[in-house]
């Protein structure tokens, strides 16, 4: 009788641990449906409206500021910004679309955003100011977790590649054109002369 009873309970374990898992699996599924969205741009910015980007850099913090057409490196007014890497790395920010959103978080530990590896201020000429945050990576999808002051509640994954933009060195950022055609422009002056002297 003893045995008989064992076994039941035994099948009993095994018949509520089942509709446990299965409950909880419903469970996670409905709560990523709910958390999955369409694609959606994260920023409201467009690249046009901002005029001050801030974010690391090889180990340092950089600034980039935009006076008239022209951008500049704060702190550095004979560093030639190449002004197409700069519009570059905005635009990676400015046209970053989610693959997921996580909707009402309130441990941003869980993303790596509470200590973020990267992030990314964006100022508009209006005079708005943006924080982007970039987290720990999923390791499932590849994609970052992504959050902005915006609201610190919604947590986003988007492409790799966005983070990837900033992890160059200040060198990528130095405008080389006009000092090549510098060079160039030297050499041949000097040529120029020296055929000269030979022709007297």
């Amino acid at each position: 009788m003893k045995r008989r009873n064992l076994i039941i309970l035994v099948f009993l374990m095994i018949a509520l641990i089942s509709v446990y898992y299965v409950i909880r699996h419903n469970n996670l599924k409905n709560q990523e449906e709910q958390n999955t969205d369409a694609s959606e741009k994260v920023l409201s910015l467009e690249l046009s409206d901002v005029v001050f980007i801030q974010f690391n850099l090889d180990g340092q913090q950089v600034d980039f500021v935009k006076d008239g057409d022209t951008w500049k490196l704060s702190g550095d007014d004979s560093f030639r910004v190449n002004a197409s890497a700069v519009e570059s790395a905005i635009s990676a920010v400015t046209d970053m679309t989610s693959e997921r959103t996580l909707e009402e978080i309130a441990n941003l530990e869980e993303y790596g955003l509470d200590k973020p590896v990267q992030t990314v201020v964006l100022k508009s000429q209006e005079g708005t100011v943006c924080n982007i945050y970039f987290g720990n990576s999923n390791e499932s999808t590849g994609n970052d977790y992504v959050c902005s002051d915006d609201d610190k509640t919604k947590v986003y994954t988007v492409s790799s590649s966005v983070a990837q933009t900033f992890t160059g060195t200040l060198e990528d950022y130095r405008d080389t054109e006009e000092e090549t055609e510098s060079t160039e422009t030297d050499t041949t002056e000097s040529g120029s002369t020296e055929d000269a002297g030979t022709t007297q």
